[in-house]
């Protein structure tokens, strides 16, 4: 059961990851009705309502994971700061931020568990 579930979290982080993978116009594939941007638009909208985000939580985290990921350079090297940290980074407001964090852990529990039924 744990092997399962951490097998279903590990899948739907490359599916966010996936989503904001940087592409350019070039290398970017035409997204087709019924193409994995639908299928996951429509895992993700129940799994919004079941964390109880709001719509500008929603458009946060949205606009948030698609953009490219910034790099951090510290003195162990370079790395891409983590989804968290973007949302952090980036969110309107710290109030969006925080309910985003708090909502997190439920969010992709779902997602998990959406990605488990494909």
């Amino acid at each position: 059961m744990v092997s399962t579930l951490a097998l279903c979290f590990a899948v739907a982080l490359l599916i966010v990851g996936a989503r904001a993978a940087p592409t350019d116009e070039s290398s970017a594939p035409t997204q087709r009705p019924g193409g994995f941007g639908a299928i996951l638009e429509e895992m993700e909208r129940p799994c919004f309502q079941e964390a109880q985000m709001t719509a500008e939580e929603i458009t946060t985290m949205k606009d948030i994971l698609t953009r490219p990921r910034d790099d951090v350079v510290s003195q162990n090297g370079t790395r891409q700061l983590g989804s968290l940290e973007q949302i952090d980074l980036y969110a309107p407001t710290p109030e969006i931020a925080q309910g985003i964090r708090s909502k997190w852990d439920a969010f992709f529990l779902c997602l998990s568990h959406q990605v488990s039924n494909l």
